[in-house]
């Protein structure tokens, strides 16, 4: 048997701390009957665990299918998911996410839940209990704030307006 030189078991001891130290919560690339648009699949639940599966579409860091264990909330899923997308932000924008979680129900879909995040994670109404097959996708809205450069914007273009105006009727 070989013994390692203490030198090599120090560079050793950290991967093997992060191997250990490693959740069993796993990504794995899982492909759909269309090559081109592989699935991602997220698997969050201990071995032997009671477990739903769900997918979270739209404007998340993290989009794919999950398998959660039974009873997870739709705040830790989205935590999970990464949260709404994030983008540079402009001093202009206003923006609001929507947050909807659609069931089947018969051989349609209907909408079990829809509220705005804030609204969500403010807890200012129940979270909905996930069930298996759930879809819930994530919703962001922009709007431009009007600003002074808008103000600008409307004068010049009004006197171009007004000056093309008053050559003409000459």
């Amino acid at each position: 048997m070989r013994v390692l030189p203490e030198k090599n078991l120090k560079r050793l001891l950290p991967v093997l701390a992060l191997a250990l130290l490693t959740p069993l919560a796993g990504q794995a690339q899982e492909t759909t009957g269309d090559l081109s648009r592989p699935v991602t699949f997220f698997r969050h639940v201990e071995p032997g665990e009671s477990s739903i599966e769900v997918n979270v579409w739209g404007d998340v860091s993290a989009a794919g299918r999950y398998e959660v264990r039974l009873g997870t909330g739709l705040i830790e899923l989205l935590f999970l998911a990464g949260g709404p997308g994030e983008r540079v932000r402009d001093s202009r924008e206003k923006r609001w996410s929507i947050v909807r979680v659609s069931r089947k129900v018969g051989d349609g879909w209907t909408t079990a839940y829809e509220a705005p995040i804030e609204e969500l994670m403010a807890l200012r109404q129940p979270e909905p209990v996930l069930q298996d097959d759930d879809i819930i996708k994530v919703e962001t809205y922009v709007r431009q704030r009007f600003s002074w450069r808008d103000v600008l914007t409307i004068v010049g273009t009004v006197g171009t307006l007004a000056l093309i105006g008053d050559r003409i009727l000459r």
